[in-house]
């Protein structure tokens, strides 16, 4: 058998647990992306603040992390997106899980061992 030929079912409880997996790490993600986006944030108010009180900071660049606010928002926005796309699949793999499977269990050894 070639491993092109080979492949793989999840079943629903598999898939349940991939997804809450997923849940977890895309919104502990999250959290991280909107705390360094909060900081550019700070850091562009700070600097546009600054600029509007003296010609001195006219000529200043904006600090990198200020520079950073569209990438950190498109990202932002794309974390929210699969969040929302794994909260909308887990309702239906959960009644699908009610419905009809039950979890896999771990079956009983058979035979007697000898110690």
């Amino acid at each position: 058998m070639s491993p092109d030929s080979m492949s793989v079912a999840l079943t629903t409880f598999e898939k349940l647990e991939i997804l809450r997996a997923e849940l977890k790490e895309r919104e502990q993600e999250i959290q991280k992306v909107e705390r360094d986006l909060n900081a550019a944030l700070r850091s562009l108010a700070t600097y546009r603040y600054l600029k509007s009180i003296a010609p001195y900071y006219a000529n200043k660049p904006a600090p990198p992390e200020a520079t950073a606010v569209p990438e950190l928002e498109k990202r932002r926005q794309s974390l929210v997106q699969v969040v929302q796309a794994i909260r909308a699949e887990m309702p239906a793999l959960e009644s699908a899980a009610v419905r009809g499977q039950a979890p896999p269990r771990a079956e009983a050894p058979r035979g007697r061992f000898k110690f």
